[in-house]
């Protein structure tokens, strides 16, 4: 007999709800949006990067209450990083 017996690794990629970063700075980093938006409890923080490890200029920070990601949203809707406006929008429908 034959038993196959899986085990799923949980991500934090899928937690939501989570918000989208618009037009941030290339050199921005993770450990620096963790620190702006640390009252707000964020879990992981996601740049995507193009070929040769450029960043695309968005990004996704995802909280472990709704809660959390709303008050985000309304006390950063927009706000000012390195002289670019960031649009901080809900991106938990994608």
């Amino acid at each position: 007999m034959y038993l196959k017996i899986v085990f799923r690794q949980i991500s934090y990629i899928n937690i939501k709800p989570k918000i989208q970063l618009s037009d941030l700075p290339p050199d921005v980093t993770k450990d620096e949006l963790r620190q702006i938006f640390a009252e707000f409890d964020p879990g992981n923080v996601v740049l995507p990067t193009v070929q040769r490890g450029q960043q695309t200029g968005i990004g996704f920070i995802q909280f472990f209450k709704e809660k959390d990601q709303q008050n985000a949203i309304q006390a950063m809707r927009t706000f000012i990083l390195r002289g670019r406006t960031i649009t901080v929008t809900d991106a938990s429908q994608a």
